[in-house]
């Protein structure tokens, strides 16, 4: 990611959890499900930016896993 991008990512995730009930905009999704004991099997990093208000939370990940026993 773009160091820029983490940067304001990180800076407005105090107030963007208590606007949007919790939603992170610094979170790293794959670390975060790996860290719940997934194996990604197949992932897809892409934008999405329905609207220019989303810019901070437009990263997302699409893709298949499964649980580590």
């Amino acid at each position: 990611m773009d160091p820029g991008k983490a940067r304001f990512q990180d800076n407005i995730d105090w107030i963007w959890r208590q606007v949007l009930g919790c939603c992170h905009a610094n979170r790293d999704t794959v670390a975060t499900i790996e860290a719940a004991r997934y194996s990604l099997q197949s992932q897809d990093t892409f934008e999405f930016r329905p609207c220019a208000l989303s810019a901070p939370a437009s990263p997302h990940v699409v893709g298949r896993a499964m649980r580590v026993l």
